[in-house]
């Protein structure tokens, strides 16, 4: 039997040309998946977090409201992930207006030159009302308060009682409800938190 035409059939000719077009396909579609879930673990990947004192650190050189809860909030000038933080501290002096004393400390490591820290974030956290923003040279301040991931934010009542510490976003560089912009809403209306620690997203200070 000719098996000739069966070989030049057009169905077979046409599949040995897809076959490649189907494996360069699949491989894109792996590549993809394997980069959506890489972003997903980095974007819900916490920093590490701080283990401060129950009391105000006494060593600090910020001076704590006596009349009213301070929160304190920590900032890497280059970290993308700080706008939805500052956007998530926008929102919470808003609603908690005079009850609440704000420091944004923006950390220069050392050997950067003076002014470094004045870049990305920091005129978005000056706009905010009644927000002290001041630099912490070398990051002396987040030692003292042992914090180490941009982003970490710390509540202290007004007689020095740590309420609350974490992030104040739901992850990187993500704003919207969260439970660590509610805990410090929570602690300034009631002068308790439900919830203590919350994960902080962002990059290392």
């Amino acid at each position: 039997m000719d098996n000739t035409f069966c070989t030049k059939r057009p169905w077979m000719q046409t599949a040995r040309h897809c076959v490649p077009l189907l494996a360069g396909g699949l491989l894109w579609l792996l590549a993809v998946m394997a980069g959506m879930r890489t972003l997903a673990i980095h974007e819900f990947t916490p920093g590490l977090a701080a283990r401060p004192s129950s009391q105000w650190p006494q060593t600090s050189a910020l001076r704590r409201a006596e009349d009213r809860p301070t929160l304190v909030l920590f900032l890497h000038p280059r970290c993308p992930c700080s706008c939805a933080t500052l956007d998530e501290l926008a929102k919470i002096v808003a609603h908690c207006r005079s009850r609440l004393a704000v420091y944004a400390l923006f950390v220069r490591p050392s050997g950067m030159p003076e002014g470094w820290e004045r870049a990305g974030s920091w005129e978005e956290a000056h706009a905010i009302p009644g927000v002290q923003v001041l630099t912490d040279p070398q990051g002396v301040e987040a030692r003292r308060f042992t914090a180490w991931t941009s982003g970490q934010a710390m509540l202290y009542a007004a007689d020095g009682r740590l309420l609350f510490s974490g992030g104040i976003t739901a992850s990187r560089g993500h704003s919207g409800d969260n439970n660590g912009s509610a805990a410090v809403v929570q602690g300034v209306e009631q002068g308790m938190v439900t919830l203590r620690r919350t994960p902080v997203f962002g990059c290392a200070l």
